[in-house]
């Protein structure tokens, strides 16, 4: 007669030779996978038992978090890594699982930031799909694959701001630091739709310096400039964040301000050309400006400026110094 204790010791110790077995299969299978898509930032396969709510991995998943393999629990769940999904992305991420489950997108394929242990935020690219179902059709078991991609969207961001920076910088006077002329009347034009759908009101100032040949011929271009620069700087300690200016050519500027009333834009005009009149250049006579002020009506962009430049040229012919309003 066999003895029971010796068959259940011999299933045991079989267990645990097939457990040892497993565990090197593994370890060689995660292995495998790193060496293999090490340059890709791999962080190998994962499965989500869906009726169990189980989740297998590899390590690499969690140890790019920061993460040590003891500090996890010995059964990991969905929610594990759902919870520390950015804010701003869960309802997408969740969105796409959902779609895939419900056969509405072929893959769950999605981007999303990701929590490490050190509260700093990583990218991951994730990609799976059903691979079993129950006979209901239900799904059973998803698999997919997990990448790092930081790297590539820390680059992707650095190059996006140094893309918006060079397109400032590409709208902007190289001397003023204010929008050259074709910016500033892309502003304009932008301004103009925008009244029309909203009603903004909105009005320019356009000036230029008073006898500002005078200034190059006595006292030098590299003088000259001097001003122009100096005026811009004064242009933009009156304008708040709404409004914009530029440099329209020469001597000449544009101020396009936003979300003011008549009364608020002529003040301002009038600060500013006090300001520029009551500054000491260094020159025996007072830097004046002439210009004109119209408020947004019905104006196409030609319109808009020749009012503008009508308004500028008659305030030169009364004697220069002042700046004219638009009738009402």
């Amino acid at each position: 007669m066999e003895d029971p204790y010796y068959d259940r010791q011999i299933l045991l110790d079989r267990i645990a030779e097939l457990e040892k077995r497993l565990e090197v299969l593994e370890n060689e299978k995660n292995e495998y996978e790193h060496l293999t898509f090490a340059w890709t930032n791999n962080l190998g396969q994962w499965y989500w038992h869906v009726d169990t709510n189980r989740v297998e991995f590899n390590p690499l998943k969690v140890t790019a978090l920061g993460y040590s393999l003891d500090e996890i629990p010995e059964t990991i769940d969905y929610q594990f890594f759902t919870s520390k999904l950015h804010p701003d992305d869960y309802d997408h991420v969740m969105q796409v699982m959902t779609d895939h489950m419900m056969g509405l997108r072929p893959a769950y394929e999605v981007e999303y930031r990701i929590q490490a242990k050190n509260g700093t935020w990583k990218w991951y690219y994730d990609r799976g799909t059903i691979t079993k179902r129950d006979d209901h059709g239900r799904p059973l078991l998803i698999s997919g694959i997990v990448f790092d991609v930081s790297e590539t969207k820390n680059h992707q961001q650095r190059l996006h701001s140094q893309n918006e920076q060079l397109h400032i910088f590409m709208q902007l006077d190289s001397l003023t630091n204010l929008l050259h002329h074709q910016a500033i009347r892309h502003e304009l034009q932008f301004t103009i739709d925008k009244y029309r759908l909203t009603n903004l009101q909105a009005g320019i100032l356009l000036f230029d310096i008073d006898n500002f040949k005078k200034v190059n011929d006595d006292y030098g271009h590299l003088k000259g400039d001097e001003v122009i620069i100096t005026i811009a700087k004064m242009i933009l300690h009156f304008l708040d964040d709404h409004d914009e200016a530029g440099r329209y050519g020469g001597e000449e500027f544009i101020v396009l301000f936003k979300n003011k009333s008549r009364e608020q834009m002529e003040q301002i005009a009038e600060q500013l050309s006090t300001a520029i009149r009551q500054f000491d250049f260094g020159f025996s006579q007072p830097v004046t400006v002439s210009g004109g002020l119209v408020p947004l009506h019905n104006h196409d962009l030609s319109q808009w400026i020749e009012q503008a430049d009508k308004l500028l040229y008659a305030a030169k012919r009364m004697g220069k110094n002042r700046i004219l309003l638009a009738p009402n």
